[in-house]
């Protein structure tokens, strides 16, 4: 939103001024490389806003701020700057009293606040740059308007538009002429270039440069390139492929002496209990064998007797 007392320029009467525009668009940084608003979040009410709909500006922000310290202090509101949208059904807020007819105290609380204001002393304005901006820079340039021969022409033009409006036209004595330096002026306004101007905020110093200085350094200091970060990948494979390998020959040949031990712990025992039937199978032997001459002498003892 354009402010004519901040940002205007004049027009001298009996002048033709020519004021040229070019287009600025500015885009910024936001946090952590700046503190631009990308919307408008801000502690200041937004009357400016609210009243005209413009965007968030800068100086949009200090007059809403501005607005809201005089409502604060002085109980009214400036009558130079919009307040809030519901301020004509207010009944606790008034326009200030700039020449104090009615309240003499109001001229004074508005210079303190201007005073304040000026020096950048109200608190609670966290009034930043937008992240997004338009912005219009203008040369002018003036020379002696209008010229005698058309003179008459031109007052003749101007005195029709004011009888159409029923304004009269008091030359109070003077010339055409004088009449016309005096009293109007004009103003030719145009783009001095159909494009425009971007100007871009960049990070100094960005990811993508640290990331590109580290691999230099690297490769200066220590030889390291892109095709040695794949060999560490690879020496690592191989590394782990063969920590995987290792392990598994050391349990299956693990496997293989416990299932060794336990194949001859087995045949131990077949052996041990084959010699223990065999023994048994002699000693049965012997027991009939024993059994069998004792049934013989007795035979023998019985036959003797029975002799006798």
């Amino acid at each position: 939103m354009p402010f004519p007392d901040d940002e205007g320029f004049n027009i001298p009467p009996g002048m033709l001024t020519a004021a040229g525009f070019t287009m600025r668009y500015i885009k910024r940084l936001p946090h952590p490389h700046g503190d631009c608003h990308l919307d408008n979040n801000t502690n200041v009410p937004q009357y400016y806003q609210e009243s005209f709909g413009v965007d968030y500006s800068m100086k949009v922000c200090e007059r809403s701020c501005y607005q809201s310290w005089v409502i604060i202090t002085c109980n009214c509101l400036d009558p130079s700057y919009p307040g809030p949208p519901d301020f004509d059904d207010s009944e606790h807020i008034r326009n200030c009293d700039v020449m104090g007819g009615h309240y003499p105290e109001d001229p004074d609380c508005l210079k303190r606040t201007e005073r304040l204001f000026a020096d950048n002393a109200l608190g609670d304005c966290e009034c930043t740059q937008p992240c997004r901006e338009k912005e219009f820079r203008v040369s002018v340039s003036s020379s002696l308007w209008p010229a005698n021969k058309y003179d008459k022409e031109l007052a003749d033009k101007i005195r029709d538009i004011e009888s159409s409006s029923n304004h009269g036209n008091d030359q109070q004595g003077m010339n055409t002429h004088e009449w016309l330096m005096n009293n109007v002026a004009r103003l030719d306004i145009y783009f001095e270039q159909l494009n425009y101007e971007q100007v871009k905020e960049e990070p100094a110093y960005s990811e993508k440069s640290l990331l590109s200085d580290i691999g230099g350094q690297l490769g200066l200091w220590i030889g390291i390139s892109l095709i040695t970060i794949f060999e560490f990948f690879e020496l690592f494979y191989a590394v782990l492929f063969k920590l995987c390998i290792a392990g598994s020959s050391y349990i299956t040949h693990k496997n293989r002496m416990l299932i060794s031990k336990a194949t001859f712990k087995f045949k131990l025992l077949r052996q041990s209990s084959a010699s223990s039937s065999a023994g048994d199978d002699k000693m049965a032997a012997k027991d009939v064998k024993g059994t069998g001459n004792s049934i013989v002498d007795l035979t023998n003892m019985t036959t003797k007797d029975s002799n006798a």
